[in-house]
């Protein structure tokens, strides 16, 4: 009688154990530092302009001094153009000077509606796209209203592709709206912080990672796979922003 023959091993099925399912075992995945970058980037402290009209007692003043005095609770550096245009140095045409305070801030927040809001829209924020893609003008329904039905519509209706318009209904403001203020400036503290070079990171920011950060010694890199900053929704955790981690801290 012969050997018997050697039974068949039957492939393993199943699902993949959790242990063994990351990818190449060289890179280090570091899901703190990534929970650290990502606080570090929703928090990156902007320079911004808060534009409305002039102290006339008016409900829409007192709107504009709750959005500075609100950003600059959350660590911001928010500030008044006509406090700075008062600076000896400052431009002897104010809409100039305003031009280069504009060109210079991280982000720009209008109450809309005084005619000092209405010319820096028209001479300042719709002619100059750089300037209108950090803007978020506030305005007061029924006059976001009569402008549709205006000549200015059209050029309202190019400056919504950058700048967030807000339409709001009463004052004071309400929580809702000056949530969507925050979530817009939060956007751009993201952006700001994906551009910045290691030995731009503020250091107040540097001691949040937990670890020196140096550009002689590049401790982390961090890429985004193919997003386009219109998905960097703050907060939403289905966000198609990916970060990978690499070289941690060697």
């Amino acid at each position: 009688m012969g050997k018997k023959g050697k039974k068949s091993k039957k492939a393993k099925t199943g699902k993949r154990s959790k242990a063994t399912s990351g990818g190449n075992k060289n890179v280090v995945f570091a899901q703190g530092e990534l929970d650290r970058l990502r606080k570090v980037a929703k928090n990156t402290p902007l320079s911004i302009l808060v534009w409305g009209p002039d102290d006339d007692g008016s409900k829409e003043y007192d709107a504009r001094c709750v959005v500075r005095d609100e950003l600059n609770r959350i660590g911001h550096d928010a500030r008044f153009s006509e406090e700075l245009s008062r600076q000896e140095n400052a431009l002897g045409d104010p809409i100039q000077d305003e031009i280069l305070q504009a060109r210079n801030v991280d982000a720009i927040v209008v109450i809309y509606g005084s005619p000092g809001t209405q010319t820096e829209v028209d001479r300042i924020i719709i002619p100059f796209k750089e300037i209108a893609q950090k803007t978020t003008i506030l305005v007061n329904g029924s006059k976001l209203v009569s402008i549709n039905s205006s000549l200015s519509s059209k050029s309202w209706q190019e400056l919504s592709n950058d700048a967030e318009i807000i339409d709001y209904s009463n004052l004071p403001l309400d929580e809702d709206i000056l949530e969507r203020i925050f979530k817009r400036i939060q956007k751009l503290s993201i952006e700001k912080f994906l551009t910045l070079d290691i030995e731009e990171i503020p250091e107040s920011l540097k001691q949040e990672l937990g670890k020196k950060v140096t550009a002689s010694k590049q401790a982390y890199e961090v890429w985004i796979g193919d997003v386009e900053s219109s998905v960097l929704s703050v907060g939403d955790p289905t966000s198609e922003l990916k970060y990978r981690i690499i070289e941690v801290y060697k």
